[in-house]
């Protein structure tokens, strides 16, 4: 390959989007850990029995959208990053492999003990998968946070348990009392008052 403007070949080289090649998927460019994310997903994608159907073309798409928004990591699309795009922008089989991935990843990328901070529990964590569920157990909509550790606290102890539930709608039950008694103390509980905050020294 010849070329005469060295910085304008390179410029170039930095924006085009890597060759297509039927059936193949190419992560070349692409960040190490992101390519090392995508990787994983799909590995972990086929040993699920009954999975939803990724298609090549939503892979490729997932691909190039992260290489052009020099994303790092999957991770860096969670949230409202990809879940605000529109349809055109980001089609709803990448939002799915994306979302499918990046639960996953949270189990890999988060200790346990970290996953209270942030408001939520992995059962994968605990050795446990419920039927027809994924890892991710959020609990983030308790608003207080004392009421939110004490509600992880005790679903953490059941899933230590040799007695816990083998469905999902237990935890799903304890988690909406929360919310309900969250939101009860913070709007109509009588004589609700701020928690005192220690006086500074």
């Amino acid at each position: 390959m010849t070329y005469q403007d060295e910085d304008a070949f390179r410029a170039w080289c930095a924006q085009v989007l890597p060759v297509t090649q039927p059936g193949l998927i190419n992560l070349h460019g692409l960040p190490p850990l992101l390519a090392a994310d995508i990787q994983w997903g799909l590995n972990a994608h086929a040993q699920v029995k009954q999975r939803s159907n990724w298609d090549l073309n939503g892979i490729k798409n997932l691909i190039n959208h992260c290489w052009r928004g020099r994303f790092t990591s999957l991770t860096d699309l969670d949230g409202e990053d990809y879940q605000g795009l529109t349809r055109r922008q980001f089609d709803s089989m990448v939002r799915q492999i994306c979302w499918e991935t990046v639960n996953g990843l949270r189990c890999v990328y988060y200790q346990p003990s970290a996953t209270k901070d942030a408001g939520f529990l992995e059962t994968d964590h605990f050795g446990r998968r419920f039927k027809n569920a994924q890892s991710h157990f959020d609990i983030t909509a308790v608003p207080q946070r004392w009421l939110r550790d004490l509600l992880w606290d005790h679903l953490a102890e059941w899933l230590r348990s040799p007695q816990c539930p083998r469905t999902r709608g237990s935890f799903d039950q304890m988690r909406r009392a929360a919310v309900e008694l969250g939101v009860f103390l913070e709007t109509d509980a009588p004589g609700r008052r701020p928690r005192p905050h220690r006086a500074a020294p």
